[in-house]
């Protein structure tokens, strides 16, 4: 079943107390995150759960993909943002009832997904989102700050391209995680992944644009701290809360409107 796995409270990657350090600590606005498992080969499933999920314009775009790998990846992606966006809603006002089809994601010209409705005399301009998939799996966030969100299958491929992502002291200080390398390296990836996407909506940063400076433990999950580069100086110094179980790391980054904005005008 496509949804399979979504936001369950005992999903190793999606803890209760996970969810709740992004509600209340990354930032003062409130996020909802969710994560789904997709099945691996042809089943019928994503028929049904696009017809039950996409809008009409979403369908037709679901349509044209040809490779399952990537009609499934961006099915689940686009389910898991909307079942964000549904859950965020939700909190704010129980009264009124949102249907996952009147929502609708697009992308910027940057890549960048936003939150559209063609149907409701409402909008969604304040609340912002964020997808990722890898390997089976799909996570989206959505939340009234800049948000990013990356979920990384850990594999030998992180050695392999080391060099563009993380430097010498980085490795250095990544030895406070009490982990192996491969999971430092994965925990890394995934919180400047995280940090490109939040930081997306000025422009695309570099994986070497951000320093990593120091790792600190929130309740079991560590927060990775970053200064970015001088390009990116206006936006301050930058938390990233990560988190790994099994063969998966995922990370988190929000920066709320206000801070973003002041620092950048």
């Amino acid at each position: 079943m496509l949804l399979s796995l979504i936001d369950q409270s005992n999903s190793p990657l999606l803890p209760e107390n996970l969810k709740l350090l992004i509600s209340s600590c990354l930032s003062a606005k409130r996020h909802s995150v969710t994560l789904i498992d997709t099945p691996s080969t042809h089943n019928g499933s994503e028929t049904a759960a696009a017809s039950n999920w996409l809008s009409t314009e979403e369908r037709l775009q679901f349509e044209r993909y040809s490779f399952e790998k990537r009609r499934l990846e961006w099915l689940s992606g686009r389910i898991c943002a909307k079942q964000a966006v549904l859950q965020l809603l939700e909190e704010q006002d129980s009264s009124k009832t949102f249907r996952p089809e009147d929502i609708v994601i697009r992308n910027s010209p940057s890549g960048r997904p936003f939150v559209q409705t063609s149907s409701l005399p409402v909008s969604f301009e304040d609340i912002d989102i964020s997808i990722s998939h890898s390997h089976g799996k799909a996570a989206g966030l959505a939340g009234h700050g800049y948000c990013g969100i990356d979920i990384q299958y850990l594999n030998g491929a992180l050695f392999k391209v080391r060099d563009r992502y993380c430097s010498d002291i980085e490795m250095a200080i990544l030895n406070d995680v009490s982990a192996d390398e491969l999971v430092q390296l994965g925990l890394l990836w995934v919180a400047k992944e995280a940090i490109r996407k939040c930081l997306s909506v000025i422009k695309i940063a570099g994986f070497l644009e951000m320093r990593l400076d120091q790792v600190s433990e929130e309740q079991e999950f560590h927060v990775l701290h970053f200064q970015p580069d001088l390009s990116f100086a206006r936006t301050g110094p930058l938390s990233v809360l990560t988190h790994f179980d099994g063969s998966y790391a995922i990370a988190f980054c929000t920066i709320s409107r206000e801070t973003l904005d002041a620092r950048t005008a």
